[in-house]
């Protein structure tokens, strides 16, 4: 849902900025009106008939009701023709998603086989993100045999431009031990940088860095620091974090000398949150030695707690 409300307003931003080039100013308005108030049949009709008339960005829209499934069962195929149509009219964003296609669902046209050109067609047009796209394809792809280097470059102009995706992936090829490029200072440089910026996975792979490696600084100043990006992560909702930031406080707890009610309160605040959401038999194992030291009368405040993060959303 998020994702659709985030595309939605993409879109009224190009709507706003981008005139359309075939297409009447009422059904336009219209359009995007139905859009807006969440009446997404009437919206794809009024679109369709946009994009058959050749408007590339209701081309463009058209796709995303069908990869999103607005109130369509999703369709990657009807989703990549319309992607396909609207990236012949150099939308940009639609030839990211063109490149998309052919990597993910095996999209493919005449002459539209191979993703490089679409990808680093999108990164020159501003689609930065694209441009790490294009990198990750020699890193494992039928497309480009494997070399690092040629995956550095692209990644990295595409991080230098705020891509949080190519960002993440600087730090995953620079923490990789069998690599000739690895550098742990290195990638907790690019996980903290996309960290700072609210990605949760990369607070989750910052925080795994430093519970990982061994690093100069002091052992406790290193293990605050992975509780920290590792809460941040399940703070921002990435569920793996939630077994994890338990763990890691309930580790804490086991040699702490002060803070002993702080400590096994959190624990019991991320235990129960990941027993809720996933109920594995790990979470249920450290839940179960949670509770056995937690006292009683704690449990309905922090349930209430639990319960008051989960339903936030």
């Amino acid at each position: 849902m998020y994702l659709g409300r985030w595309y939605i307003g993409l879109l009224f931003w190009i709507f706003g900025s981008v005139a359309f080039a075939n297409s009447d100013e009422v059904s336009r308005e219209s359009a995007e009106t139905l859009l807006k108030n969440g009446d997404y049949r009437a919206a794809l009709m009024q679109y369709q008939q946009l994009a058959e008339e050749g408007d590339s960005l209701a081309q463009f829209t058209a796709g995303l009701f069908y990869q999103l499934g607005w109130s369509v069962k999703p369709n990657q195929t009807k989703a990549c023709q319309w992607f396909s149509k609207a990236a012949h009219q150099k939308i940009p964003m639609a030839q990211k998603k063109v490149g998309d296609c052919i990597v993910h669902y095996s999209w493919s046209e005449e002459h539209e086989s191979s993703p490089l050109y679409w990808y680093q067609q999108a990164f020159e047009s501003g689609i930065y993100e694209a441009g790490c796209d294009l990198g990750r394809l020699y890193l494992d792809s039928k497309w480009k045999p494997r070399d690092i280097e040629q995956a550095l470059y692209w990644c990295g102009l595409a991080a230098e431009r705020q891509s949080l995706s190519a960002q993440i992936t600087l730090g995953e090829i620079y923490e990789d031990q069998s690599e000739k490029f690895y550098d742990p200072n290195k990638a907790r440089f690019w996980y903290q940088l996309a960290a700072e910026r609210k990605s949760p996975i990369a607070a989750y792979k910052l925080s795994r860095l430093y519970s990982v490696f061994s690093w100069s600084d002091d052992e406790s100043k290193v293990a605050d620091l992975a509780l920290y990006w590792m809460e941040k992560s399940a703070e921002l909702r990435y569920e793996p974090a939630y077994f994890k930031t338990a763990q890691l406080y309930w580790q804490q707890l086991q040699f702490a000398t002060e803070g002993h009610s702080f400590l096994l309160a959190k624990s019991y605040l991320w235990g129960s949150t990941a027993v809720l959401v996933s109920s594995d038999p790990e979470s249920k194992a450290l839940m179960h030695r949670i509770e056995q030291e937690l006292p009683v009368r704690w449990k309905p405040d922090l349930d209430a707690k639990v319960t008051a993060f989960l339903s936030n959303n």
